[in-house]
């Protein structure tokens, strides 16, 4: 059942590759905004050092803008025929 699944995504092999790939790279991002913040309060705001305390505000700012980014261009680069028919090919699996 699984390779006839998989059998379906060939013609869309680099669409996929591309998902997955953002897929892992987004989940990294979200496992490194928690330790990042914790880093900021622990270590840099005790400092009092404003320079840096807005410099890793706004790297946490750019962060946390890719990891709310990234999932809507990916969607975004399907168009509505290709998800149409991944869907109906979906449902005849099921």
């Amino acid at each position: 059942m699984l390779k006839k699944f998989f059998s379906y995504y060939v013609p869309y092999k680099k669409l996929f590759a591309i998902d997955f790939i953002c897929a892992v790279i987004s989940a990294i991002l979200e496992l490194f905004f928690p330790i990042a913040v914790n880093m900021v309060i622990d270590q840099i705001l005790p400092q009092g050092n404003l320079r840096h305390i807005v410099m890793f505000s706004v790297l946490l700012f750019a962060l946390y803008l890719c990891l709310d980014f990234m999932p809507s261009r990916i969607n975004f680069s399907l168009n509505f025929s290709e998800s149409i028919s991944m869907f109906n090919l979906f449902i005849k699996i099921s």
